[in-house]
């Protein structure tokens, strides 16, 4: 039985979360990042201190489930979000909503302090106040764009565009980790509070990324958030975080989910070649089994070992 925390990271200027797509990733820069991604750089954090052996530590935890992460999701102020399920049967009716239908479609994340409210509007076709969930996110973060000159030996500078993303005074992201002893919590913690000195995202070399990290909130004190995560039994579980069914649980839940698949790919962390690509579960995919997942390697053959952990966090819904 796994003890959840939740974790608020103050950034203190720009981030750059590259986007998914891997296309033109210096011009644009995604507003939340994949839980996947936070592993990694946690990892890379432990290497420069620990070396391997401690990477290999941490990969375990993961591997044998002592910790689990979810996706850094938005929060301002108290108010916390969360990402907006992908049920079919709710798509369905919302297309023949032509007044609202644009904007259900651009909604990506629900305050927690309406999520009984859109299950009701979910299960029950109740009204939903679309209007102030809207109004809740408006100004959240905005783009921070900037011109920057490479310049390669002797050719001639070039221009490019490089967009970060910074959020307001109010505005920041939280994650929640869920740990089996406080000896894992402690150690986690540790690594998260160095990661914060680091930065995360692109551009850290510039200073970008940095950020200052809450003291634990145990779940205790969020009762949506601890009573979907502690649930033994639910008609419905949505993923918080970036997550993949192992082959075998894959043809067993691919009938009764309802997914949404994100491109994984990319760059080594300060090397020349790409990890192997994959498509995962991205946060507010539904399924109605649990599933345990897996720690991928995605290093080319003969490389060392990139992991990527795709292991879920799963929230009970219940209509």
């Amino acid at each position: 039985m796994l003890s959840y925390y939740l974790y608020k990271l103050h950034f203190s200027g720009p981030v750059h979360i590259g986007p998914d797509h891997g296309q033109s990733p210096l011009e644009s820069s995604m507003t939340t990042m994949h839980s996947d991604s936070f592993f990694s750089a946690l990892c890379v954090e432990a290497a420069r201190y620990g070396g391997s052996e401690m990477v290999e530590n941490l990969v375990d935890d993961a591997r044998q489930s002592r910790m689990v992460l979810s996706d850094l999701l938005p929060c301002r102020g108290e108010e916390l979000f969360l990402p907006k399920p992908n049920l079919p049967f709710v798509q369905a009716r919302v297309e023949a909503d032509s007044e609202n239908r644009k904007e259900f479609k651009k909604m990506r994340f629900v305050p927690i302090s309406m999520w009984t409210d859109y299950c009701k509007f979910c299960f029950e076709e109740k009204p939903f106040p679309l209007k102030k969930c809207k109004e809740a996110m408006q100004g959240f973060s905005y783009p921070d764009q900037r011109q920057r000159v490479a310049v390669e030996g002797s050719e001639d500078p070039e221009p490019y565009f490089l967009q970060a993303t910074s959020f307001p005074p109010d505005s920041s992201l939280y994650c929640i980790l869920g740990f089996d002893s406080g000896q894992t919590r402690s150690k986690w913690e540790q690594l998260l509070n160095s990661l914060a000195w680091s930065g995360i995202g692109g551009k850290r070399s510039s200073g970008w990324g940095k950020f200052e990290v809450s003291s634990p909130d145990p779940l205790e004190n969020h009762q949506v958030l601890h009573a979907g995560l502690s649930a033994k039994d639910a008609p419905m579980w949505i993923t918080l975080n970036t997550s993949l069914p192992t082959d075998e649980e894959l043809r067993s839940i691919a009938q009764q989910s309802s997914y949404l698949l994100c491109r994984r790919g990319g760059f080594v962390d300060g090397e020349a070649y790409k990890k192997r690509t994959v498509y995962a579960f991205s946060a507010g995919s539904c399924v109605h089994t649990r599933f345990e997942g897996d720690v991928l390697d995605l290093a080319p053959k003969g490389r060392r070992a990139v992991y990527r952990m795709l292991k879920p966090i799963l929230l009970g819904v219940f209509k």
